[in-house]
Formats: C-alpha cells, structure tokens, sequence
C-alpha cells in the first residue's frame, strides 16, 4: 500500500538519482510491504475467521513540508540516517519539491494528504 503511493515514489525517485542513488543504497531495503492475501494468510492458520478493511484517511495538512515533518520519524528516517546533516537538509529539500508534483495546493492553500491504512481483525 504505501510503496504504490505517490509520496513514497517520491521518496524512491529522489533516493535513485545522482549521489543520493549512492549514498541512501539500501535504504528502500529496509521496508517490507505485504499485502492482504500475505497477511490472510498468516492469520487464517490462528483463527477460525479473519475480518480485513482498509481506510483512505484526507489529512488536511498547512503545506507540503508538513508531509515531509509527518514523515521524517518514518519513511525517510532510514534514508536520513545515511546522511550528514547538510545532505539530510538537502536531500528533504528534493523530496519536498518531487512532493509538490504529487500533493498540490488547494483553493484554501490547504494541501490534501491522502493515507491509506489496513486493518485486521482475528476471531477464534
């Protein structure tokens, strides 16, 4: 789910280019992704019945460089770790600008964060 998101393509286009395509190697490794069936299949051996949904949140956020503050402790923490703190300072800076090619500036100057989560729930 968050690989197929824009922001996370942003992340990956920026990380694969230039010097950061060297300095942020392995990065992207650190993330595992799986999706419904992977997940049905590991409860289905534990419960009898399994529930799966999943939720699009629309956080309203005051600008794009918010999504890059929301996501600094997450998705670009491995990356961020790799750098020194000027490369940090740029590298956010290029995510920030493929972000705004994603995430554009509403009527309201309100920027639209579309998130999308999966839940699951067991029944013994």
């Amino acid at each position: 789910m968050f690989d197929e998101m824009p922001l996370s393509k942003a992340i990956k286009k920026v990380a694969n280019k230039g010097n950061w395509n060297e300095l942020t190697k392995g990065c992207s490794d650190l993330f595992t992704y799986h999706n419904y069936q992977y997940y049905y299949g590991l409860m289905s051996l534990h419960f009898k019945s399994v529930d799966f949904w999943q939720t699009d949140y629309i956080h309203i956020l005051e600008s794009q460089s918010a999504i890059v503050e929301w996501i600094k402790s997450t998705a670009l923490k491995p990356y961020l770790n790799c750098l020194q703190d000027k490369e940090k300072i740029s590298f956010e800076n290029e995510v920030l600008s493929e972000i705004k090619r994603y995430y554009p500036v509403q009527n309201n100057s309100k920027i639209l964060f579309p998130f999308k989560r999966m839940f699951t729930i067991g029944y013994k």
